[in-house]
């Protein structure tokens, strides 16, 4: 996948970059709008179209809420001695539930914000035959900690540097729930811990048997269509255009992402933070 690196953004994109991680209040760029920076013109024509919706409660609260329905309700946890088995330390323990974490937040409100994108690019009709998605009395975003994360994040390990053996489970893990023509990032920040990443493997790889994982898959995509729908009058109309091969492009790009990565992430994330024992 085209994407140009935070390393190697300059000018215009390294600021666009900084703005989208203190507006999102996580400490990386997502493979998204990196790959949108390599399309003429859709990194800023993106950028200024969704800036609004990142910054109003709507979207807080439909990615809180999209977080909360997705989140597991169970009780299966990576014992504390079976990660220090593998030799993980309490250090290797914290970075990894702080990219978890950094995930967990920017995936919900990007398959958000760019599901209302694609919406109003399609003029698609506000979805209100169910009422508010949200419940008012619920503060989702303290349940399901969607707080801006702070701080940073271990190297993005670039696939040719990896061995083989970690580049085939990296691989393997990124097949599990389909939707696998492009690597997450999150999958090559994690192949710092290759015995972790081991680990997740295993018990994703029993959540497809079972059917949990398509099923949260598929709720993640489902409230990211009704709440995008909802949300999408917030962009504003007056944004100037790029031209027709960006913009097509730049929705051929969205779609991939909210219906592979973006979406299946948004699902994956929680059911491996459940497995983190924080006691």
């Amino acid at each position: 996948m085209p994407a140009i690196t935070e390393k190697e953004a300059k000018g215009s994109v390294a600021r666009l970059y900084k703005d989208i991680r203190l507006t999102l209040g996580v400490p990386v760029v997502n493979l998204i709008w990196r790959h949108l920076a390599t399309i003429p013109g859709a990194l800023e024509w993106c950028w200024a179209s969704l800036k609004p919706v990142y910054e109003s409660n709507a979207v807080i609260n439909e990615a809180s809420f999209v977080r909360y329905r997705v989140f597991p309700n169970c009780d299966e946890k990576f014992p504390s001695f079976c990660l220090r088995a593998v030799g993980l330390s309490g250090t290797d323990v914290n970075s990894i539930q702080f990219v978890l974490n950094s995930y967990h937040r920017s995936n919900a409100l990007n398959l958000v914000a760019l599901s209302s994108l694609l919406a109003k690019l399609k003029d698609s009709e506000q979805l209100n035959n169910r009422g508010k998605l949200c419940d008012p009395a619920v503060d989702y975003d303290l349940i399901i900690s969607g707080s801006p994360v702070v701080g940073h994040m271990p190297p993005l390990i670039p696939v040719q540097d990896m061995s083989p053996d970690v580049l085939e489970l990296v691989q393997s893990v990124n097949r599990i729930g389909k939707r696998d023509t492009i690597l997450p990032s999150m999958y090559r920040h994690l192949a710092n811990w290759p015995s972790f990443l081991a680990l997740v493997y295993l018990v994703l790889l029993d959540l497809e048997k079972n059917g949990t994982l398509d099923r949260n898959i598929n709720l993640s995509l489902d409230l990211a269509r009704t709440a995008g729908n909802r949300i999408s009058n917030i962009i504003p109309d007056d944004i100037p255009t790029m031209t027709d091969e960006s913009l097509e492009r730049s929705k051929v790009a969205m779609e991939r992402f909210i219906n592979g990565p973006i979406g299946k992430m948004t699902a994956i994330v929680p059911l491996i933070i459940n497995y983190m024992d924080t006691s």
